[in-house]
């Protein structure tokens, strides 16, 4: 299995800046949310997700389009080098109240041949929903 590092694509790291961009996985979002999200700023991550519309049939190209563009335009920082990025999330258990912390990391992954089962997939996706 060949893992590799990338050029990491963030905001810059103000938490001003954070608190009005950051927004959580955007299955999760009702519509008040995510027009709360767009009001809360220009560069909220919504708008690069979801863009105008769910029922722009284009919303991954106009996404990734987006993301293009506040790369170029500054809004988002590309680190010059290729890193691994390691985060870190400690958290209380909801059910023993327990303090836990849970480790991940990120990487590019060459995925193996199908069916060799080195990586085991987590949910099914499209080819037609990528950009």
């Amino acid at each position: 299995m060949d893992i590799e590092p990338f050029k990491v694509i963030h905001y810059p790291l103000k938490s001003d800046l954070l608190e009005r961009v950051v927004c959580p996985p955007y299955d999760k979002f009702t519509n008040e949310q995510i027009e709360s999200f767009r009001n809360q700023d220009p560069h909220n991550y919504v708008w690069a997700i979801l863009g105008e519309s769910l029922q722009d049939h284009n919303y991954y190209s106009e996404a990734a389009k987006r993301l293009r563009a506040w790369v170029a335009e500054g809004v988002l920082l590309q680190e010059d080098s290729p890193k691994v990025l390691v985060y870190r999330q400690t958290y209380k258990s909801p059910l023993t109240g327990e303090e836990k912390t849970r480790s991940r990391f990120y990487a590019l992954l060459k995925l193996p041949d199908p069916g060799d089962n080195a990586v085991l997939p987590h949910e099914r996706t499209f080819s037609e929903h990528k950009a």
